[in-house]
């Protein structure tokens, strides 16, 4: 399965997450131009896994406006890339029994237009 996924959380199973601050120069997200935010304006930003958990296999996901949403696809680098808009969001990995893996970091926050974008790592 790919693609994003809703999942549900609780107080018995809280998403914490890393938080990434949301990029105040981009205009809000509204659901009118959230697709041309993605392709021509959100930056980049990439996230360090802990090794052990690289090498078990993780998938991705972030929480945003109270909603906790996972990508399918399994990854096993140690980084990976995502995109930020003008919102604060959380980005979160579960492993392979769906819990959450502590340890991820926020390790750059770069242009999409920098010519060393990490582009080794996963954009997800």
């Amino acid at each position: 399965m790919f693609g994003w996924k809703k999942i549900h959380t609780s107080r018995r199973n809280p998403i914490k997450g890393t938080l990434a601050a949301g990029d105040p120069s981009q205009p809000p997200t509204r659901w009118w131009n959230h697709l041309w935010l993605l392709w021509f304006s959100w930056e980049h930003i990439v996230f360090g896994v802990p090794e052990e958990a690289a090498k078990g296999g993780y998938r991705v996901g972030y929480k945003a406006g109270g909603v906790a949403m996972v990508y399918g696809k399994v990854f096993h680098n140690t980084r990976f890339r995502v995109r930020i808009g003008h919102e604060d969001c959380k980005f979160f990995a579960l492993d392979a029994k769906d819990k959450e893996i502590h340890g991820i970091k926020l390790l750059a926050q770069l242009s999409k237009h920098d010519p060393d974008c990490h582009k080794d790592y996963p954009l997800i």
